[in-house]
C-alpha cells in the first residue's frame, strides 16, 4: 500500500513537445502568412499614386474586410490560455471523462519528477503567447491598413460630390441670373441647397443679397460670361472641411448703365464713356468654396484681378487708375454698385461678388 502510495506520488502530467502548438479555429487565429499577405495587399493600394477607387462597391467591400479583422483582433484579444488541470488519479476512466479538450497531455511514470519539466513547460507556453501576440499585431496592422484605405475612399468621394457642386453652380451662373427667367428657381434652389443660410463672405452678408448681386451684374451690363477652367480639391488640416479652389475668367460687355451703376462719376466726361460702351473687359477669379461635412458651403473667399481686366481695357495706365477711382473696388477685388438714388456715390449696396 504504501509502494503504491509513492508510486502515485511520482506521477506527473506534463506537455508533450510535439503537441504544444495550440489549436487554431479558422475564425479566431487567421494564418500568419495570410494575415502579412492581406497588409501588403493593402498598403500597395494606399501607396499607389494612382486614382482613388470611391466606387460604392469597392467601399462596401473594404467595411466588410474591415468587420472580418476587427472580429479576429477581438478573438485574440479574448483568448484565454487553459490552465493545467492536476490529476488526482492515474485511471484512465477519469481520465477520460475530460474528453478531447485535453488530449494533449499524458501521463509521465518515472521514479524522479524531471527537474527543467516545469521550466520547459514554461518555455513552450511563452512561445504561444508570443506567437498569439505577433498574429495579433499583424490583425490589427491589417485592420488599420484598411481603415486608411476606407478613408481614402470616403474622403475622394466627398471631394468629387463637392468639385460637382461647385461645377454646377459656375454652370447655372455662367451667363449671369436673372429671375425672370424660366430657370430662375432652379438656380436658386441650387444656391440655397448648396450654401448655409449664414454662409461667411467679404462678398455678401446672406443670401439674399448675393442674388441680388448677381442680378445688378447681370442687368447692368450688356453681356456676362463665366468661364470656369480649373475646380481643384485642396487639403485641410480639419477632417470635417472639404476646401475647393476654383480658377476662372470673367468676360463683360460694357454698357451705359454699367458706367452709371459702376463707375458713376465717368458719367461726366461723356468721350470716355462712348469710348467705353460696347467694350469688353475680362479678368480672372480665384474662389475658394469651404464645405462642411454635411456638404454645405459655411464659408466663401472669392478674388478677382479686376485691375489687370480694366488696364487691358483702356491700355492707359492713367485711364486706368482713373477707372479704378472712380468705382468703389474692395482689396479682394469685389466691386460695389452705387445705388440708384444717390447721385453723387455717396451710399452704395453691398459689394457685388466678381465669383
Amino acid at each position: 500500500m504504501l509502494s503504491s502510495l509513492n508510486k502515485r506520488s511520482q506521477t506527473r502530467w506534463t506537455i508533450c513537445a510535439a503537441e504544444s502548438q495550440a489549436v487554431r479555429v479558422a475564425d479566431e487565429w487567421p494564418d500568419e502568412e495570410v494575415v502579412a499577405n492581406d497588409v501588403s495587399a493593402v498598403a500597395l493600394v494606399i501607396s499607389n499614386p494612382g486614382p482613388v477607387d470611391h466606387s460604392p462597391q469597392y467601399m462596401a467591400a473594404l467595411e466588410k474586410e474591415i468587420t472580418q479583422a476587427t472580429i479576429q483582433a477581438e478573438a485574440l484579444a479574448t483568448h484565454k490560455r487553459r490552465r493545467r488541470v492536476r490529476r488526482v488519479s492515474k485511471n484512465c476512466r477519469t481520465l477520460s471523462k475530460f474528453g478531447p479538450a485535453n488530449r494533449h497531455f499524458r501521463r509521465v511514470q518515472s521514479s524522479k519528477p524531471a527537474a527543467n519539466q516545469t521550466e520547459t513547460r514554461r518555455e513552450i507556453l511563452a512561445r504561444q503567447e508570443m506567437q498569439r501576440m505577433r498574429q495579433q499585431v499583424l490583425v490589427l496592422e491589417r485592420r488599420q491598413a484598411l481603415l486608411s484605405a476606407l478613408h481614402l475612399a470616403r474622403r475622394a468621394n466627398a471631394m468629387q460630390l463637392v468639385a460637382d457642386k461647385v461645377h454646377s453652380y459656375y454652370r447655372s451662373f455662367s451667363h449671369g441670373y436673372d429671375p425672370t427667367r424660366s430657370n430662375a428657381w432652379e438656380v436658386e434652389a441650387l444656391l440655397r441647397s448648396m450654401m448655409l443660410p449664414d454662409v461667411q463672405s467679404p462678398a455678401f452678408r446672406d443670401l439674399d443679397t448675393f442674388l441680388m448681386q448677381w442680378h445688378n451684374y447681370s442687368r447692368y451690363h450688356a453681356e456676362i460670361t463665366l468661364h470656369c477652367e480649373q475646380i481643384q480639391p485642396l487639403e485641410s488640416d480639419d477632417p470635417d472641411v472639404y476646401p475647393v479652389q476654383c480658377i476662372g475668367r470673367s468676360t463683360l460687355r460694357i454698357s451705359r448703365d454699367t458706367i452709371k451703376h459702376f463707375f458713376q462719376p465717368l458719367l461726366a466726361d461723356e468721350e470716355m464713356v462712348q469710348r467705353l460702351v460696347g467694350k469688353t473687359y475680362d479678368f480672372p477669379f480665384v474662389s475658394r468654396f469651404h464645405f462642411n461635412s454635411a456638404g454645405r458651403v459655411f464659408n466663401v473667399e472669392p478674388r478677382a484681378e479686376l485691375a489687370a481686366g480694366l488696364l487691358d481695357l483702356v491700355v492707359d495706365p492713367f485711364s486706368t487708375v482713373r477707372m479704378l477711382g472712380a468705382s468703389k473696388l474692395t482689396d479682394d477685388g469685389c466691386l460695389h454698385a452705387y445705388s440708384n438714388q444717390d447721385a453723387a456715390g455717396a451710399s452704395s449696396t453691398p459689394a457685388v461678388d466678381v465669383l
